[in-house]
């Protein structure tokens, strides 16, 4: 677990125990006036905007507008991004402003609607130093203490930079306590009983251990599952129906792209070691369906020596997971969509299913190019380390969502860029 990441995560957990800390840093990044602020009326007034005689000029004032409706995107992209672990919150700020004005400049551009480009670059650099400044005075806010009440199954806290566990000896309030966390489905006893409740008529916020844990590892637990709570597991019907829309809209946007890079490294692969240059493999898809996953082939047709050999080529398209990149077939398909739980091969599958409770629920949704076990995990293959990735597979299918799937995107591309992880 990312020490860094725990930042706005404790802010989630413990906020609502500490409004006296947290209040200002609230009003300023999320209801944003000084970010708006800086971002919209530096640059004007350093063009001159707002110099006596005052000067309306339409081009500049567009811009404006533009720059506070980004600002306003990027304060609600941010704090959506921050709800889940493994964020660095500097680096979400920035990908946030980057996106909005991203969005800011493309719609002006389609519209054709004249505008100041230096008025919104300077918008967007202001605000990028405005919310990394913020993000480090939210690192030095302090460390958030989580008192652990004793009973039941309270092991197993991840160790972070962010909070301190305190256990407690006894059922007496301890000072400096900003929430408390306990096994709720185990009986305390009555004094216990009656401390928890205290703490909830002093708004003190008692949390249950199994969903912490879920929160700062991005891991569903199999046993919380077991305690009868596997309907949380149930995906979205809503966002599937649209995601499988955005998949469409993504791909067609960026086809110039793809189909590109597609035929290059389909000429490097035959130029390299002959045809056939795709693999086919059949894997476990949406329901449980069989289905046939395509990649660029990274193994010699004929290797000397000792079994097969990955070619110079290979290795790089591995490396980057450019060997992937054929499954945007699938997804035109509709065998597989973007992001989401990546299909597991038949056999293994099949396997898995015997030995690990729950693991059919990875195909209540389409299975993804990427997923957020690949960007946390990376690429597994002991069985040892299935129940894990299993745990990251369903609590991305519980937490189902398109912020949740920008996440996953941003930390793709670091992977992509970097080649972190290659098998």
């Amino acid at each position: 677990m990312d020490g860094d990441a725990f930042g706005f995560n404790s802010y989630a957990l413990a906020g609502r125990a500490s409004p006296l800390r947290m209040t200002v840093l609230w009003r300023i990044v999320f209801k944003w006036p000084m970010a708006l602020a800086l971002a919209v009326g530096i640059p004007l007034l350093a063009t001159g905007q707002f110099a006596l005689p005052l000067r309306l000029d339409p081009a500049a004032m567009a811009s404006a507008w533009a720059s506070a409706v980004a600002v306003g995107l990027a304060c609600f992209g941010w704090r959506r991004l921050n709800r889940f672990p493994g964020v660095r919150f500097a680096a979400s700020a920035i990908w946030s402003i980057l996106l909005a004005f991203g969005a800011a400049f493309a719609f002006l551009a389609l519209f054709a609607i004249e505008h100041n480009r230096a008025v919104l670059l300077a918008a967007a650099a202001l605000t990028c130093l405005w919310f990394v400044a913020i993000a480090w005075l939210m690192r030095r806010s302090g460390i958030v203490r989580i008192g652990i009440i004793p009973g039941g199954d309270v092991a197993g806290l991840p160790r972070t930079s962010g909070v301190r566990w305190t256990p407690l000896v006894g059922p007496e309030p301890v000072a400096g306590i900003d929430a408390y966390l306990a096994d709720l489905r185990h009986d305390h006893g009555p004094v216990w009983q009656r401390f928890i409740a205290d703490r909830a008529l002093d708004d003190v916020p008692v949390y249950h251990a199994k969903e912490v844990i879920e929160h700062l590892t991005g891991e569903v637990t199999l046993e919380h599952l077991a305690d009868g709570n596997i309907a949380s597991v149930t995906p979205r019907l809503d966002y599937l129906g649209t995601k499988r829309l955005l998949d469409l809209v993504v791909l067609t946007a960026l086809s110039p792209l793809w189909a590109s890079a597609l035929g290059l490294l389909w000429l490097l692969v035959v130029a390299a070691d002959g045809r056939p240059a795709l693999f086919r493999q059949r894997r476990i898809g949406l329901r449980g369906r069989p289905f046939t996953l395509l990649k660029f082939r990274t193994m010699r047709q004929r290797a000397a020596g000792n079994g097969p050999q990955i070619t110079r080529l290979g290795r790089f398209l591995r490396r980057h997971r450019l060997d992937e990149l054929p499954q945007i077939v699938n997804v035109l398909r509709g065998e597989m969509t973007l992001i989401g739980p990546r299909p597991e091969q038949q056999v293994p599958g099949e396997r898995y299913e015997t030995q690990l409770p729950f693991y059919r629920y990875r195909y209540s949704v389409r299975p993804g190019l990427t997923g957020w076990a690949q960007v946390n995990q990376g690429h597994v293959l002991a069985d040892a380390d299935m129940r894990r990735k299993l745990g990251y597979d369903l609590y991305y299918i519980k937490n189902l969502s398109a912020w949740l799937d920008l996440l996953i995107a941003i930390k793709t591309v670091r992977i992509i860029v970097s080649g972190a992880g290659a098998k």
